[in-house]
């Protein structure tokens, strides 16, 4: 058992809600597996939580991103495991225990959707919703050899989803080609006429960030070739470039040091966050999970979950935090943007392209969190980001992620196409 589902509708409700779907919707009977956190309606929306499970009442809805999909044609499975409270990236959780990697049972699937990448990796579902804050949609769909995509922030509509950040969150879709992530942005974004220019092959200047490659050697030769042979074998035109050595690039990898060392924003908004979203306290939630978690974890795993939960339960900010806070949700990114879009003008590029992850994922037994630079740069300045299987390394998948400026999701499924078709 992989584990990466939690909960499956009724057949009888699968079934009815199939045969009176539009037959000329674009995602006509297309199944859906939903991460625990987005609501579907007559499901516990519980975010991983055993709790929340029990504290939380059905959803009367669908989510709107989701709600968009069925309206489609879309047809909703279920929900899919998930780090607790999206508080991770292994896919543990006291609802649905552990998500094995659908590539090796015996590593982490990454996080935190991977129970929904899991799912479709294994061919449960065509289509994954997950949301991503710092990595939780791309990481787990390079893990599962994906497309999955970050919308630009603010893109997709995020009420009906248990929040982490609200101002990093996005819902974001996952499949096993390029189309399909397209058309589930493009319906969810309410975008459809993106889906045609999707399918467009231009030629493109990608360039490729240095500071965030792999230290280990052979991750970096599966990157390297996996981004030349790749271009060059399509012939389609998209250019994989090494920058040039100048004042653009000294001052973005400047930033990029510092936003790996940054506290992430959902220390001073998930607290706040939760209560707003579903009346509940962090702290009482906290309290209740270590004794049910145990009959699906081990505890040591559980004093984790807990542990990670509790870190997040803070009092008044005191002045030195607010400073920070803005530093990371105005200043920062306002800078960080800026240096970002100067390299591209200076060095006549069309898109950022490394590594969506720099480590293979960490085996279960070492009970290791994984961490990486890269998942932070598009939520930091909320630009929209693309992982594709591009690179294999020791049999496991490795994605490339593409990043371009706000609003040009249209150009990442171009890119996605002339490197895929």
């Amino acid at each position: 058992m992989y584990k990466a589902v939690v909960e499956v509708r009724a057949s009888e409700d699968i079934l009815m809600e199939a045969k009176s779907r539009d037959t000329n919707g674009a995602l006509y009977c297309v199944p859906v597996i939903v991460k625990d956190n987005i609501d579907v309606q007559g499901m516990v929306s519980a975010a991983g939580s055993i709790a929340m499970e029990s504290m939380r009442q059905p959803a009367q809805a669908h989510a709107p991103a989701v709600a968009r999909l069925v309206e489609a044609g879309a047809v909703v499975l279920g929900h899919a495991n998930m780090d607790e409270f999206a508080l991770g990236f292994r896919t543990s959780s006291s609802r649905g225990g552990q998500t094995l990697n659908a590539f090796d049972k015996s590593r982490y699937p990454g996080g935190s959707s991977g129970g929904t990448a899991v799912a479709v990796a294994l061919g449960l579902a065509v289509i994954g919703v997950g949301t991503d804050t710092g990595g939780s949609v791309r990481i787990p769909s390079s893990f599962a050899g994906l497309f999955g995509i970050r919308p630009t922030t603010g893109g997709v509509p995020v009420e009906g989803v248990v929040p982490l950040s609200h101002s990093r969150d996005t819902v974001g879709f996952m499949a096993a080609n390029a189309q399909d992530v397209a058309t589930s942005w493009a319906i969810a974004s309410g975008q459809p006429w993106c889906v045609e220019t999707a399918a467009r092959n231009a030629p493109r200047r990608i360039g490729v960030l240095p500071m965030l490659l792999p230290t280990e050697s052979g991750l970096g030769r599966a990157f390297a070739d996996a981004t030349t042979s790749r271009a060059a074998q399509k012939g389609s035109g998209s250019v994989f470039v090494a920058l040039a050595e100048d004042a653009a690039l000294e001052e973005v990898s400047r930033l990029v040091a510092q936003l790996s060392k940054q506290k992430s924003t959902s220390y001073f908004e998930f607290q706040d966050d939760l209560r707003k979203a579903t009346g509940l306290e962090l702290a009482s939630i906290a309290a209740v999970t270590a004794g049910p978690c145990e009959e699906r974890l081990p505890s040591s795993e559980c004093a984790s979950v807990v542990s990670t939960m509790q870190k997040k339960v803070h009092g008044k900010l005191r002045k030195r935090e607010v400073e920070m806070y803005d530093l990371l949700t105005r200043t920062f990114p306002a800078l960080f943007e800026a240096a970002l879009t100067a390299l591209m003008r200076a060095q006549r590029l069309d898109a950022f392209a490394y590594p969506t992850f720099k480590k293979l994922p960490s085996r279960i037994s070492s009970g290791k969190q994984q961490y990486c630079a890269n998942n932070r740069l598009a939520p930091s300045v909320g630009w929209p980001a693309l992982t594709l299987p591009l690179a294999t390394y020791e049999r496991l998948p490795q994605g490339v992620e593409v990043m371009v400026p706000k609003g040009r999701e249209c150009l990442l499924f171009e890119i996605a196409a002339s490197l895929s078709a």
